[in-house]
């Protein structure tokens, strides 16, 4: 603000980003150092002690006074350096496998909250069961929030199909790009994107004459070209696995290598999963 950076500047976001690559220095001097130490994975030794993106932020290390220290240490160096002060108020420490009195101390000597295991980072729920319907629940409830928003309006089954593609769809990517959806969770999808086909915005029931397999399909088969939820899963997560397989030395697929194992080993398995995906030209 001083020299004439006004709120909303274009160029805010990449001098944010040049100012947080600065705490990644710090801590990967720390590292060298062996002052704080992160979590070790094993396998070829892979550490994971800082995860960043943009102004969302998660530090990782051992339950030790040590690294208390040293990350408060950093996070003061870093404030001194960067100008910017950070928000302990909204931060908090969670505890995992660790005793409670020491997440306590934890809290009370960093000034910030005690949070728990299951909380929401970058729109995933952290430590969720994806098994569970509260899971999704936060998703499913999106959706139905974003329907009632389209009511008392006139819409023609091509505007439906059109919103159902371009809004109901595209809602469920950032879960279904990371977890497996149950049935359950599929056919209240299913359940929600028909019921608004068929019955539009207003209250009131309307037979649906076509099978949703029909709808699905493509309009050269004579369908309406609507995504079909379940395949459509399938295929972004089979994204993962080519990516993994393209790029073995990510920082994500070492850490997939190091708690399951190499790849490969699992590449005949994937490739059979990904057969009625790829089959059936979606």
């Amino acid at each position: 603000m001083g020299r004439g950076l006004k709120q909303g500047d274009p160029l805010t976001p990449s001098l944010f980003l040049i100012f947080a690559e600065g705490l990644t220095l710090l801590m990967s001097m720390t590292l060298d150092m062996n002052l704080f130490k992160g979590l070790h994975l094993g396998g070829e030794g892979s550490s994971i002690s800082l995860l960043q993106f943009a102004d969302d932020t998660l530090i990782i290390g051992e339950a030790t006074m040590q690294n208390l220290w040293c990350l408060k240490a950093i996070l003061r160096c870093f404030e001194l350096v960067s100008g910017m002060k950070i928000n302990f108020h909204k931060s908090c420490v969670v505890g995992i496998h660790s005793r409670a009195d020491f997440t306590n101390l934890a809290t009370t000597f960093l000034h910030c909250k005690v949070g728990q295991l299951q909380f929401k980072h970058l729109g995933l729920p952290l430590g969720a069961n994806p098994r569970k319907l509260s899971t999704w629940k936060l998703m499913l409830d999106g959706l139905q929030k974003r329907l009632s928003f389209w009511k008392h309006k006139c819409l023609s089954i091509e505007g439906r199909v059109t919103l159902i593609n371009s809004v109901l769809n595209v809602m469920p990517i950032h879960f279904l790009s990371f977890f497996k959806a149950p049935n359950p969770v599929i056919k209240e999808i299913v359940a929600i994107q028909r019921d608004f086909l068929w019955r539009g915005v207003k209250d009131g029931s309307k037979i649906p004459w076509v099978k949703w397999e029909t709808v699905c399909k493509s309009k050269v088969e004579g369908g309406l070209g609507i995504k079909d939820v379940k395949l459509f899963n399938w295929a972004l997560l089979g994204k993962w696995v080519w990516r993994c397989m393209l790029s073995p030395s990510m920082l994500w697929a070492k850490v997939l290598h190091d708690r399951y194992g190499h790849i490969e080993s699992f590449s005949n398995f994937s490739l059979l999963c990904l057969g009625p995906v790829v089959s059936g030209g979606r």
